[in-house]
C-alpha cells in the first residue's frame, strides 16, 4: 500500500520536505518503511528496529544513518545468507541420502555383500574428489544395512501394505515352506491382488519368517503372525504351447540333438513330439489326482475370454451365490446382469483373447463420457475371480532369490535382512531399476536405526 506522507497545511515545500510524495518508494526506504499501524498519515514505520518515525524525508534519512538501524539491517543480512547456506545444505544432505540409498540398493538387487560398500565409499571420494555428494558420503555396511531393511524395504512393504487395506481390493496370500543353505527354515508369503493404479493382476512378495519347525501348525502360527503384522503374475497362458522344435528336452540333450548332424526333420519332428506326448501323458496324469467337478471351476469359467464371449451364462447370479461377499462391493445385482449382458456385445476383434489377464485389462480401460469405467461392477467380480491362488510358483521363485542371497559366505544374513533385501530387490525392479528409481520424500526422511 502506497500512502501520501505529506505534512498537513500547504502543499508546496516545507521543511525542505517535498509535498504529495510517497516515501514508500523510494528504493533506500523500500526494504524497511511501512505505513505507521497506529498514528495518522504523518508517521510512517520502521519494521526493522520496529518504532513510528515522523514521515519527513530528512528524519527518514537520519533514521536510516543511525547506529541502531545499520545493526538491526545488518542482523537480516546476516540471517539471511544463513538461510541461504542453510537452504543449500539441506539440498546436499538429501542428495547425499538418495546417493547412499541408490548405492545401498544397487548392492541388494545384484546380490552382492553389502560390505562391498566399505571399499565403494573410499573409493567414490579419491575418484570423484571433485564432488560434494560423493565427499560427503559417509556409508559403511551396517549403515547400508539399515538403509536397505528399513528405508527400502519397509517403505516398500508399507506401500503394497495399504494398497491392500483399502475396501474392496480382494487378495490371495500363498505361501511354501524351504530350508536354507543354514539350515534355518522359512516361511515365504506372496500375495496376489489387483493393482487399480496400474489395471492388473500383480504377483508381489510380501514376507519371509523364520519357522520353529515345518509342521502344519508351524505354518499356520507363521501366516497367522504375517495376517496380524501386515493386515493387511505375470503368467504365461496355459492355451499357448510352444511349437515342437522350441519344447524343453534339458540342456544335455539339446545338445547332444544339436551336435548331431545326420539326423533329418522327420527324425527331429518324431522325436519331439514323442516328448509332447509325455508332457501330455504327465498332466493328464496329474490331473487325475484333482477333483476339477468343483462348483468353483464352473464360476471360473467367465475368466476365460472365448467362454465369456460365447454367453452361455446369461446372468452372473450363481457367481455372486459363490462368493456372497461381493454383495457389500456391488450396486445391485440388475446393475451386474446389466453390464454384463451389455459386455457380450463388445466386438471382440477389438482385444487380445489368448490371455485372460490382458483380454480383461483391456476391457475394463473401456471409458463412458465421463470417464468412469465402462463396467464397474463386472470389474470387481472379475478381479476378485482372478486373484483367487493357483499354485505356489511365485513363493518359488522368491526362494530362487533366497539361494542367490544365501551362499556359502553370506549365510550367516539374518531373515529379517534378507526379507529387506528381496523386498528392496522386487521394488526397485518394479520401479525401472536403481537408476531410474526415485525415493520419494517419506523413503528418504525414515530413521533407519531403532
Amino acid at each position: 500500500m502506497s500512502v501520501n506522507l505529506c505534512m498537513k497545511g500547504q502543499a508546496g515545500v516545507r521543511g525542505g520536505e517535498y509535498a504529495g510524495i510517497s516515501w514508500f518508494n523510494e528504493a533506500n526506504f523500500q526494504k524497511w518503511l511501512l505505513k505507521s499501524p497506529t498514528k495518522s498519515d504523518e508517521f510512517a514505520y520502521c519494521k526493522v528496529c520496529k518504532c513510528d518515525i515522523k514521515a519527513r524525508k530528512s528524519i527518514l534519512k537520519q533514521h536510516e544513518q543511525s547506529l541502531k538501524h545499520n545493526i538491526n539491517m545488518n542482523q537480516i543480512d546476516e540471517n539471511a545468507i544463513g538461510i541461504t547456506y542453510a537452504s543449500k545444505n539441506l539440498d546436499l544432505d538429501k542428495d547425499v541420502r538418495i546417493a547412499e540409498l541408490k548405492l545401498s540398493a544397487m548392492l541388494a538387487t545384484n546380490n552382492l555383500s553389502l560390505k562391498l560398500i566399505d571399499t565403494l565409499t573410499p573409493l567414490l571420494k579419491n575418484v570423484f574428489h571433485d564432488s560434494r555428494i560423493a565427499q560427503n558420503l559417509w556409508c559403511h555396511h551396517e549403515k547400508a544395512k539399515q538403509i536397505v531393511v528399513k528405508r527400502l524395504g519397509d517403505s516398500f512393504l508399507d506401500t503394497l501394505n495399504n494398497l491392500l487395506k483399502k475396501p474392496g481390493c480382494f487378495f490371495s496370500l500363498i505361501m511354501d515352506e524351504t530350508t536354507d543353505i543354514s539350515m534355518k527354515k522359512q516361511c515365504g508369503i506372496t500375495v496376489i491382488y489387483y493393482n487399480e493404479n496400474k489395471n492388473k493382476i500383480i504377483t508381489d512378495f510380501i514376507d519371509l519368517i523364520e519357522l520353529e519347525g515345518g509342521s502344519a501348525i508351524h505354518l499356520y502360527n507363521a501366516l497367522k503372525f504375517s495376517i496380524v503384522s501386515y493386515i493387511m503374475l505375470n503368467h504365461t497362458c496355459s492355451r499357448i504351447f510352444l511349437p515342437l522344435s522350441m519344447i524343453y528336452i534339458g540342456t544335455k540333450a539339446k545338445q547332444t540333438l544339436e551336435s548331431m548332424n545326420n539326423v533329418n526333420l522327420f527324425e527331429k519332428t518324431q522325436f519331439f513330439n514323442t516328448i509332447l506326448n509325455f508332457y501330455i501323458e504327465l498332466v493328464n496324469k496329474i490331473k487325475e489326482k484333482f477333483v476339477f467337478d468343483d462348483r468353483i471351476f464352473e464360476l471360473l469359467n467367465i475368466v476365460e475370454p472365448t467362454f465369456a464371449q460365447s454367453f452361455k451364462v446369461q446372468t452372473l447370479t450363481h457367481v455372486l451365490e459363490g462368493f456372497p461377499i461381493l454383495y457389500q462391493f456391488l450396486d445391485d445385482i440388475e446393475a451386474v446382469n446389466n453390464e454384463w449382458r451389455q459386455f457380450v456385445l463388445l466386438n471382440y476383434k477389438d482385444f487380445d483373447i489368448n490371455c485372460a489377464d490382458k483380454f480383461w485389462t483391456e476391457v475394463f480401460e473401456l471409458r463412458i463420457v465421463h470417464g468412469n469405467t465402462l463396467f464397474p461392477n463386472l470389474k470387481i467380480i472379475i478381479n476378485f475371480l482372478m486373484v483367487l491362488p493357483f499354485s505356489n510358483a511365485s513363493v518359488e521363485r522368491v526362494f530362487s532369490n533366497l539361494k542367490n542371497i544365501k551362499t556359502d559366505k553370506t549365510n550367516l544374513l539374518q531373515t529379517n535382512t534378507i526379507k529387506g533385501i528381496l523386498a528392496t530387490k522386487k521394488g526397485i525392479s518394479t520401479n525401472g531399476g536403481c537408476v531410474k528409481f526415485k525415493p520419494s520424500q517419506e523413503m528418504l526422511m525414515r530413521p533407519i536405526w531403532d
